[in-house]
């Protein structure tokens, strides 16, 4: 699950970032939504596809 790699990542000490685009869940409705604000606020960053591929240019 992403969730879960990302948190055990950023308890690992790594610098995490969600791409948002290109993550997904089934969990019922607001479930995303959820693990995109936990990301953002509580163990990394949250970007897009369009951003990293901005930045690599």
């Amino acid at each position: 699950c992403v969730s879960g790699t990302f948190i055990d990542a950023y308890f690992q000490g790594y610098d995490c970032v969600m791409v948002e685009d290109i993550t997904a869940t089934t969990s019922p409705a607001g479930g995303l939504e959820n693990v995109l604000y936990n990301a953002a606020n509580s163990q990394g960053f949250v970007t897009n596809t369009s951003n990293i591929i901005n930045a690599s240019n």
